[in-house]
C-alpha cells in the first residue's frame, strides 16, 4: 500500500505526514458523518454542502498556491543587472514598494555581519565577553534586554554570571541569521516575523536590531567620556593645588 510519504514527498517532509494524515482524516470524518442522517432529502442536501466546501476552499487554494508559484518563479528569473539600467523615476518607485523588505534586509545583513565574529575557536559567549562586550557592564545588558522586552527561551537570571546572560544572546540571535534563514526571501522572513507576539508590536529582529545599536553606541562613546571625565579630573587637581589669593 502506498503511504502518503511517498505520494507527498515534499509536503510530508516540510510539514509532517501527520498533517496530511489529518487533513485527510477529517474530510473522510465529515463525509462519514451522513451515517449518522436518518432522511435522504437531509443526506444529499449535507452531501452538497461538504461539496460547496471543498469546491470553495480548493478555488481558494488553488489562488494562493499559484500566486505563491508566481512570487517564486519572478524572484528566480530576477535579473539584478537589469533592474540597475531602470530610469530613476522607476528605480524610485521600486524602492518606496521594497521599502520594508529594504529595511529588513539592513538589519538582517547587520546583526548577520556581527554574527560572523562568533565562528571562532572560542565559545562564542566568550570571545563576545572578552573582546566584544569587556567594557560595557552586565548591568547594562540586562537592562536593556528588560526595557525592549526581549524574550528569550534559556533559563536566565539576573544575578547570573555575564557569560551566561552572553549566552543567551548568542542563541537567541541565532535563531534568525543562521544561513538556513537568511536565505529565504524577504517576504517570506517578514511573514514569519509577522506572526511572533510582542506587548510593543515589535518583531523580534527589530528588538534585537535597537539591543545592539545602543550597545555600538555605549562602546563608541564611553572611551570619549571617560576620556572627557580624565580631563576633568586633572583640570580639578590643578584648580585645588593652585593658590588663590583672596583681596
Amino acid at each position: 500500500m502506498t503511504t502518503n510519504a511517498e505520494l507527498y514527498p515534499l509536503i510530508c517532509e516540510n510539514n509532517s505526514s501527520y498533517q496530511v494524515d489529518s487533513y485527510i482524516n477529517c474530510i473522510n470524518n465529515i463525509v462519514r458523518q451522513t451515517n449518522q442522517i436518518v432522511k435522504d432529502d437531509d443526506e444529499i442536501a449535507y452531501l452538497e454542502e461538504i461539496h460547496k466546501l471543498l469546491e470553495t476552499e480548493y478555488l481558494k487554494g488553488k489562488k494562493l498556491i499559484e500566486s505563491k508559484k508566481r512570487i517564486a518563479t519572478q524572484h528566480k528569473n530576477l535579473d539584478l543587472e537589469k533592474v540597475k539600467t531602470l530610469p530613476d523615476d522607476i528605480l524610485y518607485e521600486i524602492k518606496s514598494y521594497l521599502a520594508p523588505e529594504l529595511n529588513y534586509a539592513r538589519k538582517m545583513g547587520v546583526l548577520r555581519k556581527l554574527s560572523f565574529n562568533w565562528t571562532c575557536w572560542l565559545r562564542p559567549a566568550v570571545y563576545l565577553e572578552r573582546d566584544y562586550l569587556f567594557a560595557v557592564p552586565k548591568d547594562l545588558i540586562v537592562k536593556l534586554v528588560d526595557s525592549l522586552s526581549i524574550g528569550y527561551s534559556m533559563s536566565v537570571k539576573s544575578g547570573d554570571k555575564k557569560e551566561r546572560w552572553l549566552e543567551m544572546i548568542v542563541e537567541e540571535c541565532d535563531k534568525f541569521i543562521i544561513q538556513k534563514v537568511t536565505s529565504m526571501r524577504m517576504d517570506k522572513l517578514l511573514f514569519n516575523h509577522r506572526q511572533e507576539y510582542s506587548s510593543n508590536n515589535q518583531r523580534r529582529i527589530d528588538k534585537w536590531y535597537s539591543f545592539w545599536l545602543n550597545i555600538v553606541v555605549f562602546k563608541k562613546y564611553r572611551k570619549e567620556l571617560e576620556a572627557k571625565k580624565g580631563k576633568n579630573v586633572d583640570k580639578l587637581k590643578a584648580l585645588k593645588n593652585k593658590k588663590i589669593a583672596v583681596k
